[in-house]
Order: C-alpha cells, then structure tokens, then sequence
C-alpha cells in the first residue's frame, strides 16, 4: 500500500560538519578528538578521521584494532580501508561494515557503505534522515528526487508517483522559493545490500 507524509517545512541554514552517528550502530568502546583527527576505538577496528585541508570533512580510515604505541601513531598503521575521497564523515560501524557521509550541503546527501574485510564500496545512495538500524536493516529515506516550481513548464511527475501530483504543486505553490524534496522510505540489508522499498514517501521543502 502506498502511503504518502507531507512534512512541515524542513529548511537546513547552514553547513553541517558533523554528522551524529546512525541509531542502532556499534558504540564506540573509546573515542578520542584532537580537532584534526579523531578516532573511534571499537573491538575490531580504529576509525580515523584525519581533517583534510583542501576540502571540508575528513579523510576516513580503518585500521585492525590492537597494541599501536598510541592512537596518533596508530593512524599510520596499515590501514584495512581507506574510504574514497570527499568530504567524508563518520557515520558508524556494524560488525564489518562501515557507513560514510559525503557531502556539506543541505540534505539530501551522499551515504556510503563499505564492507571491510572485503575493502570495497558496497552501496551508495543519496538520503534523507533519519539513518537507523533495524536489526540487521539499515532504514532511511531514498532520494527520489527534486522539483522546483516552474508556472510556464511544471514538471510532471513518473506515472507510479502521480498519486503524489497534487500535494507537490500544492507545496510548490505555497513556497515557490523553495525546492520540494520527496523520497521513499527503504531498508537495506546489511548482510546481501540488497535493497527493499516500502511504497512509503514522504515530502518535503528543501533549501
């Protein structure tokens, strides 16, 4: 069944630089900030973020968990998996599996998934919040896609969303300075990163 949730407007200000960690996520058995570097200490695994100095956000690394003389040094141990470049952030650790934001812009950004051991990028998607865990599913709201009002020319929606057609022009028109966001509610599986959608959108103003 289809389901459909308008939202209050939801305008983001300003640049984020820090992303909170996903709901349901490893909690970190020890965590350490020295402003340029940070590091997430769990069981298996160090995560570093080391802040970049040609772009906003961090470069990300994982490093296995052990004796490393101390956690500065221990960023220039091996590393396990180095995330792509970008303006990354931490987003959180399950079992073997690290998520990443990429992006300092309003949502929707860019969330990434990689499996450690395997040192691969597994799934990547722009999102809206909220990011959780469900047991082993990771929940969060897929970007569909952005409309601006155009009265010459509006922009008409796929024939599967049509059903969405009247509430989008009802918002466009009402704040027609404004984009209008919709995105689909979706569950990852964290152990096949197969994705399964929900039929549930939800709408909202966007910067």
């Amino acid at each position: 069944m289809r389901k459909v949730m308008l939202t209050v407007a939801i305008l983001v200000l300003f640049v984020s630089f820090t992303v909170a960690l996903v709901g349901g996520s490893q909690v970190p058995e020890f965590f350490s900030d020295w402003r340029f570097l940070r590091a997430h200490v769990f069981s298996d695994y160090v995560v570093y973020e080391l802040m970049q100095t040609d772009m906003s956000g961090f470069e990300v690394k994982v490093v296995q968990a052990g004796p490393t003389g101390g956690l500065k040094i221990g960023f220039f141990s091996k590393s396990v998996l180095v995330a792509e470049s970008g303006p990354n952030f931490f987003m959180g650790l399950w079992n073997d599996v690290l998520m990443v934001d990429t992006g300092t812009a309003p949502e929707p950004r860019l969330l990434s998934l990689y499996h450690i051991p395997e040192k691969r990028l597994v799934h990547r998607d722009s999102y809206f919040s909220p990011v959780e865990i469900d047991g082993e599913r990771l929940l969060y709201y897929k970007d569909i896609g952005l409309r601006f009002y155009d009265p010459v020319n509006e922009k008409r929606l796929p024939e599967e969303l049509a059903f969405l057609e009247e509430s989008l022009v009802s918002m466009l028109k009402d704040q027609p300075y404004l984009g209008v966001a919709i995105s689909e509610k979706v569950y990852l599986d964290l152990l096949t990163f197969e994705l399964v959608n929900t039929g549930e959108y939800v709408i909202r103003y966007v910067q």
